[in-house]
């Protein structure tokens, strides 16, 4: 058990001697469970936890010696963790794996020390201390590491599946080109991560096959995912609609996938971009530009092509085609949408946001617009743009509270007031002196007959705008369409027509609705996929 003190203690990060950096872990970071010291390297791991006896006086220190062993480029090594203090000396030992680039997470005094040492990675790369390949006589690579799935992609999909099947006594590798874990996660929800959505359900999922997502979501469910952020001792808030936040970093579900996957006998290799990918002899060979990997499973876990400054690419797409799976059209969803230039007006309105309802074809969303200089945004913007269609209109009801014949019977009780003044209690000042200038109506409404009344109504209950495109994959915060599910098993998602492929998470042909939905479908879908490895 960790001493409650008063004070604060150091913990010091040294690789062969070397410094890597320090930080203070103040008292307010203390733990009463064990503490838990994982290593997540871009090879393989494979270690057990332990808990480590400290003292008020505690000033741990991660140093490591490295032994050569192992093949397509692996460097042994053994993570010696020390603990000297006051009241106790115990040392606790891992045996890990370095190649290329290395990481490290302790999950003991929260988020300042998580992302320290996950800034090891990179210094560790930059000093030389962990060498891209281990080649055997006459600079052959020798021959991969057995697995029993290749994951490919480090995102929420990827960890969580490699978590599962990991701690199921699978031998995982999971490979990501990106030189950090999770980066969607920790920029999403504003930096806090939207993490689930507790009325996740298979009606707020758009796919060409709408009964897709039911098997997955009913096997693993928000309450579950949320039991695991609680069981981590991540504090969590609830927002409007069913939306659940970190109440601190997203870096903590980061943190929490990557304990979870030290749980079992799992290989993170980060930095590893992906040269080919093929299959022979019931198995599925990863070739990447740090190794290659053998196993009778692969899971695609690449996520689509949003936000690319991430490193997102439709790399899913392109394998899914090579083994024979289609894809349905991807396009950017959850996007801002863009206005022709004969909007104008409206664009004057940047900033402006009101409560309404947006609606494209069935779909109807109640939430926040905001006005752009490009066009719309906003949570039912969003929302709508991923039913919307080049040449489909978007109708906006800026009132839905108001009743039929409202203006009318204020045109009786307030026959000297003026529609801009009516509309001004009930939006921002500029969006009612836009909308009366646009619909003409400047006059008192004593002086305005009953049914140009009655037309404005209908327009503020459904104005209407002609969208001429949205902001693209660079804005857009998932894509819909994808790996068509008409060739995935829906209770793993699993290839019907090739043993041991699966494909997860936003690389399937299934979109959720804004506020945490897509994080649940990756989540769930991650798990099924798990049982079947």
């Amino acid at each position: 058990m960790i001493a409650r003190t008063a004070t604060a203690f150091p913990i010091e990060l040294v690789v062969n001697s070397r410094p890597l950096g320090a930080i203070t872990v103040a008292p307010a970071f203390r733990q009463r469970s064990a503490s838990r010291i994982s290593a997540v390297t871009t090879t393989a791991f494979s270690f057990t936890r332990s808990a480590i006896q400290s003292s008020a006086a505690s000033k741990p220190s991660l140093t490591t010696t490295r032994e050569t062993k192992g093949c397509c480029g692996t460097r042994k090594g053994e993570l010696l963790t020390s603990v000297t203090g006051t009241a106790s000396r115990q040392a606790t030992r891992y045996t890990s794996s370095f190649t290329g680039q290395a990481s490290a997470s302790i999950r003991m005094c929260g988020e300042r020390v998580t992302a320290l040492l996950m800034a090891w990675q990179a210094a560790g790369a930059k000093r030389g201390f962990f060498p891209a390949a281990r080649r055997g006589r006459g600079g052959a690579v020798k021959a991969p590491a057995p697995y029993d799935a290749i994951v490919l992609g480090a995102g929420g999909a990827g960890l969580m599946c490699a978590a599962v099947a990991g701690q199921r006594g699978r031998r995982i590798a999971v490979i990501d080109h990106r030189p950090e874990p999770g980066a969607k996660i920790v920029i999403s929800g504003g930096g806090r991560c939207n993490f689930t959505n507790r009325d996740a359900a298979p009606d707020r999922y758009l796919s060409a096959n709408p009964h897709f997502a039911k098997s997955a979501l009913g096997r693993y469910t928000p309450g579950d995912f949320l039991e695991m952020v609680e069981r981590h001792g991540i504090a969590w808030h609830e927002k409007t609609l069913g939306q659940l936040f970190c109440d601190g970093s997203a870096r903590q579900i980061v943190a929490m996938l990557l304990n979870e996957c030290s749980a079992g006998p799992v290989a993170l290799r980060l930095g590893e971009a992906i040269r080919d990918v093929t299959h022979g002899d019931t198995r599925f060979r990863v070739e990447t530009d740090g190794g290659c990997y053998e196993a009778p499973a692969l899971v695609v876990a690449t996520g689509g092509p949003s936000i690319p400054k991430l490193g997102a690419t439709g790399f899913a797409y392109d394998l899914g085609r090579r083994f024979g799976l289609k894809v349905v059209e991807p396009r950017p969803a959850l996007v801002p949408m863009t206005l022709p230039g004969e909007e104008a007006l409206f664009r004057t309105l940047s900033g402006v946001a009101v409560p309404v309802v947006a609606r494209c074809g069935t779909a109807a969303f109640a939430e926040a617009a905001l006005f752009t200089h490009r066009g719309l945004s906003g949570p039912a913007i969003l929302q709508v743009s991923s039913y919307w269609r080049h040449g489909q209109d978007v109708a906006i009801d800026f009132l839905p509270d108001r009743p039929t014949g409202w203006l009318r019977e204020a045109k009786r009780s307030r026959p000297d007031a003026t529609l801009r003044r009516l509309l001004s209690p009930l939006m921002p000042d500029r969006l009612a002196a836009t909308l009366a200038e646009r619909m003409g109506a400047s006059d008192l409404l004593g002086r305005t007959r009953d049914m140009v009344l009655a037309d404005c109504e209908t327009r503020l209950r459904a104005w209407t705008f002609r969208p001429n495109g949205t902001e693209g994959f660079a804005k857009a915060e998932v894509t819909v369409g994808g790996i068509s599910t008409a060739g995935l098993n829906q209770r793993d998602l699993s290839a019907r027509h090739l043993p041991g492929l699966h494909v997860i998470g936003e690389a399937v042909d299934v979109t959720g609705w804004l506020g945490g939905y897509n994080f649940q479908w990756a989540w769930a879908s991650g798990w099924a996929a798990a049982q079947a490895l």
